[in-house]
């Protein structure tokens, strides 16, 4: 009996010495903006088939998430979007999983329109690439690579993001 108060007690001591993430201060913008690219650049991307979509000039600067997807097919189409946020203008942050191929994705909808522009190119003779410049408030992320976690991203990324736009907003409303 006495071994076993003995032992309850060591645990109760280990834990009670381990790091509480309760008392560990909430990331800055600059550790929240450092983990966002670098989890885009190196996670986000899936492939299905025969066509890729990759991300590519990642960047999060000034309160603004900027992105390009690349789609490619094998038989040559290509399509470039280009989207740039205001993360103080994020409404609502969902994360999910998807399949088919599995990935993981987080759907973002903003107050104020998210610029975006997209071009078409494919390789059909004399046919010129389109492109158009837009708006709209819906946007997304998608984690799906080989080797990783896409939900348990997703589910990283969306309060990644809401702690930037928590951060934006606050930096924002005291200029």
């Amino acid at each position: 009996m006495k071994s076993l108060i003995a032992c309850a007690l060591a645990m109760i001591l280990f834990l009670a010495a381990l790091p509480s993430r309760a008392n560990a201060p909430d990331p800055a913008y600059e550790q929240t903006r450092d983990w966002v690219v670098a989890t885009i650049t190196e996670s986000a991307g899936y492939t299905i088939d025969s066509a890729a979509m990759t991300y590519r000039d990642v960047s999060m600067d000034s309160c603004q998430l900027r992105f390009t997807t690349l789609t490619t097919a094998s038989s040559g189409y290509t399509d470039t979007a280009t989207f740039s946020i205001s993360l103080d203008s994020l409404n609502s942050v969902l994360w999910g999983a998807a399949m088919e191929p599995a990935r993981g994705y987080v759907l973002f909808t903003t107050v104020t329109p998210i610029s975006f522009s997209k071009q078409n190119v494919a390789r059909i003779t004399g046919r010129q690439p389109q492109a158009m410049t837009s708006s709209t408030n819906v946007a997304a992320l998608e984690f799906g690579k080989p080797g990783s976690d896409g939900a348990e991203t997703a589910r990283h990324m969306r309060a990644a993001l809401l702690r930037a736009s928590s951060l934006c907003s606050v930096q924002l409303a005291s200029k």
